[in-house]
């Protein structure tokens, strides 16, 4: 996909080509079903995070499933139990840094959500695309091991780009390119 970021086109991933992916959102006790089409040319997985679930919806390749191949789906359900701000992202190496999350809200039924506006903001120190760089790139070059002048740098921490927009209403995530 192509997404704009600070007015610049980077080529990218995403679910349903969209960054961040479509705000998934349930109530409390609803039964919430999501089903992903793997389109891009790797594995991939759809984790939720923060929610304690049965391992054939919990999305962590090798451990509680399989990954699911390019060209094939695989559809999650899950009761949703405890109310929060959550997200999904992809469980395989570097996909995340490649779009590949987005926000999940369960809302509580008993809460009376009288408010004029819900934002959702996403935090993301964004490189793909950027310059040539890639997440597998920057992988590679830090694998290689950091020069002695960044010694001593532990702890830093830093990033750039929000995203924010209005919540809107998606089951459904589609990996991509």
């Amino acid at each position: 996909m192509t997404a704009r970021l600070d007015g610049r086109p980077v080529q990218t991933w995403g679910y349903d080509k969209s960054l961040p992916g479509p705000v998934l959102r349930a109530r409390v006790g609803d039964t919430l079903s999501v089903a992903q089409h793997n389109g891009l040319p790797e594995a991939t997985s759809m984790h939720f995070h923060g929610l304690a679930l049965r391992n054939d919806a919990d999305g962590v390749p090798a451990l509680t499933q399989a990954a699911t191949a390019p060209g094939a789906a695989f559809t999650a359900r899950f009761k949703t139990a405890h109310p929060g701000t959550y997200w999904y992202h992809s469980h395989m190496e570097l996909q995340r840094d490649r779009a590949l999350y987005g926000p999940l809200i369960i809302d509580d039924p008993h809460e009376p959500q009288s408010y004029d506006a819900e934002w959702v903001v996403l935090l993301d120190d964004w490189l793909d695309g950027m310059n040539g760089r890639t997440p597998a790139t920057e992988a590679a070059m830090l694998s290689k091991g950091m020069s002695s002048s960044t010694s001593g740098m532990s702890g830093m921490s830093g990033g750039k780009g929000v995203e924010a927009r209005p919540q809107a209403r998606s089951s459904v995530a589609t990996a991509g390119t």
